[in-house]
């Protein structure tokens, strides 16, 4: 269950996490002149990394499951990203939008349900 639902789960959530780091430092550069400032950078590779990290996990997972199985879960990074940025940026999300995440879960749970292969 780990390897089929959980490991391909965490690597869009790490993946959605790395947006809102873009997000974020797209605001600190919008709010100042400084692109290259220490923090910004820091941010900047902080993100990259956590692609990275996503990136060598992915490739893990796609050493077991067929890519039509588990590139369903990216899906997921439309119900993830617009809830943190709720949270985090207080950014609204209209009705539209959960009757959308909604059906992008259902869809995801009925296109994964056979497994991997």
């Amino acid at each position: 269950m780990f390897k089929q639902y959980l490991l391909p789960i965490c690597v869009v959530a790490m993946l959605s996490l790395g947006q809102i780091g873009f997000k974020t430092l797209g605001m600190r550069i919008n709010s100042s002149s400084d692109i290259l400032s220490p923090n910004n950078i820091f941010i900047l590779l902080f993100v990259l990394s956590i692609y990275g990290i996503a990136t060598i996990l992915w490739i893990y997972v796609l050493s077991y499951a067929s890519l039509s199985h588990a590139f369903m879960f990216y899906a997921l990074t439309f119900v993830f990203i617009p809830v943190l940025a709720n949270f985090l940026f207080n950014e609204k999300i209209g009705p539209w939008q959960i009757l959308g995440a909604g059906l992008i879960i259902l869809g995801v749970l009925a296109s994964t349900r056979s497994g991997p292969n």
